[in-house]
């Protein structure tokens, strides 16, 4: 398997993953809800019990808000990098494509090499010095 399909099949897990993510905080309930407390208050031990789970259901409210916004925060920025991801491979695949249909081009257009030793042409001298004798 290439390297290109292994990424493909990962962005598709990916992609699941944030569609998975983006429904479990859509699911946790808003701190109003969390915070609601119902149950009998009309006497003292059952008004200081009710107070008490009154106070602690505000707090879950409050953590179930900072991990809601935390998991839809996560999920958005893993799509943005997903999206990066595939925008910059689509982009480094169409550059191969292209510099192969270049390589291509140029060995089909360039003339046949010699197949042996020309005598009728010796090779370019690389720097400013002059060839020396053999």
């Amino acid at each position: 398997m290439s390297s290109i399909t292994q990424i493909a099949l990962d962005l598709a897990q990916l992609a699941q993953n944030i569609a998975r993510l983006q429904e479990q905080a859509a699911a946790i309930p808003d701190r109003a809800r969390v915070a609601q407390v119902e149950g009998a208050n009309q006497e003292d031990a059952q008004r200081t019990y009710f107070r008490s789970l009154e106070v602690l259901a505000a707090r879950i409210g409050q953590r179930t808000e900072v991990v809601r916004r935390y998991v839809d925060a996560n999920a958005e920025a893993l799509q943005k990098a997903a999206d990066a991801l595939q925008s910059t491979d689509g982009d480094t695949s169409a550059e191969a494509r292209r510099a192969s249909a270049f390589i291509e081009a140029s060995i089909a257009s360039a003339p046949p090499a010699p197949a042996g030793p020309s005598s009728t042409s010796a090779p370019a001298p690389t720097s400013g010095a002059a060839p020396k004798a053999w």
